[in-house]
């Protein structure tokens, strides 16, 4: 409750941060059905080979509950926090780890922050043209795969190699200037905050 009000308080209602984690709901509900049926107890339900028991759905709940939060704190993350901010972050955490190239780690999680909502973006492109095409229809769940993912993961190699000669063409390197980071008040008040929250969740 206290990540959604966050999530109100930073301008992202429930209806964008459902329509984000839509495909994450699905990983959910087929973990929820996992432990629900991997777990011995007390039996509540039998679908043909499998026992559905209340150990394995109180288990399964609980499980749900923390990948769930997971991901809303990543959806606050991205939605309250500058990439560049990010990487400069990451940078400075790496930066006391000998033999960890921090720079160029911190470089490569930028670019997957940036470039992940082009993914996604290519993805629903991909999705509508099946659909036009009524390639939806095919029986064979095998073929409707190959057909998605081959033009995806094309069209998304493409992008990334124009994003690669666009940094060549700029220059771009690893060791510049990133945005100073500094602590507050405020920040002081967020990690006391998230300490409590993960010893709450300890218990």
């Amino acid at each position: 409750m206290g990540i959604v009000c966050l999530l109100w308080r930073a301008g992202v209602g429930p209806r964008r941060w459902l329509r984000d984690l839509s495909a994450f709901w699905a990983m959910l509900l087929l973990i929820f059905l996992f432990r629900a049926a991997a777990r011995d107890g007390t039996v509540l339900a039998r679908l043909g080979p499998l026992a559905i028991t209340a150990e394995g759905l109180a288990e399964g709940v609980l499980i749900c509950l923390r990948l769930w939060v997971v991901a809303l704190s990543g959806v606050a993350v991205s939605a309250t926090t500058r990439p560049s901010h990010v990487e400069a972050g990451v940078r400075a955490l790496l930066a006391p780890v000998p033999f960890l190239p921090e720079k160029r780690v911190a470089t490569m999680l930028g670019l997957v922050v940036r470039f992940l909502p082009e993914v996604l973006h290519q993805a629903h492109l991909t999705r509508e043209a099946q659909r036009a095409r009524c390639v939806e229809r095919r029986k064979n769940p095998a073929a409707r795969m190959r057909l998605f993912a081959v033009p995806l993961l094309r069209a998304v190699f493409v992008r990334a190699n124009r994003l690669a000669l666009a940094m060549e063409a700029r220059c771009y390197s690893e060791n510049r200037t990133g945005p100073a980071l500094f602590a507050g008040v405020k920040d002081a008040l967020a990690v006391g905050v998230l300490a409590l929250f993960c010893l709450l969740s300890y218990l």
